[in-house]
């Protein structure tokens, strides 16, 4: 049991090592976006938050890119589904398809989900991101 603790922090140390030279490349290449505790890598479709890996459907990651390159301004549902999801719809399609995708990034990245401090809802006008 104790070798393979030694093994796992091994493990662990050398995948940090390894996220931080892919970082610190990517950075180089304008391929990384921070804002707050979050970090996007534009090249790998790959976030993390506060340090640790999130896992994003592709959907999330294009509505969480969105959020994060419009900040300080709110975005629009209807945009956010023309952006993420590549087409068009009414806003009231586009608000019941977004309010889905917010609720996962929610859980994925909040602290307290029910108390958002990162997707703010910004009644009538759309989401924003805050870092």
């Amino acid at each position: 049991v104790d070798a393979l603790r030694v093994r796992a922090a091994e493990g662990l140390k050398q995948y940090e090592r390894n996220h931080l030279l892919t970082l610190q490349q990517a950075a180089g290449d304008g391929q990384i976006l921070q804002t707050g505790k979050l970090t996007l890598n534009l090249a790998l479709h790959s976030a993390f938050f506060d340090g640790k890996p999130v896992e994003l459907t592709t959907t999330e990651f294009k509505i969480l890119l969105c959020l994060v390159q419009a900040a300080p301004h709110p975005v629009q549902p209807a945009q956010l589904v023309k952006t993420a999801l590549g087409y068009s719809c009414s806003a009231l399609e586009a608000a019941d398809i977004i309010k889905f995708h917010i609720h996962h990034l929610r859980q994925k990245i909040e602290p307290d989900p029910l108390k958002p401090q990162h997707i703010k809802t910004i009644r009538f006008e759309g989401y924003l991101w805050c870092s």
